[in-house]
């Protein structure tokens, strides 16, 4: 995935463009262009950060330190299924997370992967 596909990932799964983005932190259509090619300004990846919460990291090589059960999400889902994982557990409320977290630590539990207590409840813990 290049650093241009992470970032429309992210404005996707924020519920926006990449090209809306752009318009949003007052840079023209022809950053896109450069953005394709992989160039992000240090302001860039600023806003970036500022509006969507991901680390310049992440979207310039794909790295982002994770908790051990998101790193087992993404090897398992890569990293588009994550994104939509991810936007369809966003909208969930507190309860029905809660039950999807219980069920991914015995399903976790069951293939073997050690998550400690990153997915029980607060209950559980």
């Amino acid at each position: 995935m290049t650093p241009y596909e992470r970032l429309k990932s992210v404005c996707e799964l924020h519920g926006t463009t990449v090209t809306k983005f752009c318009g949003e932190i007052k840079k023209s259509k022809g950053n896109l262009a450069t953005w394709k090619k992989g160039n992000f300004s240090s302001s860039d990846l600023k806003a970036i950060h500022e509006r969507f919460g991901v680390s310049s990291d992440y979207i310039l090589f794909g790295t982002v330190e994770l908790p051990d059960y998101e790193k087992h999400c993404v090897s398992l889902a890569g990293d588009e299924g994550f994104v939509k994982i991810a936007r369809i557990c966003s909208d969930l409320e507190t309860e029905a997370k809660r039950e999807l977290y219980d069920e991914l630590y015995t399903l976790f539990e069951k293939k073997g992967i050690n998550v400690g207590n990153a997915l029980k409840s607060d209950e559980d813990k």
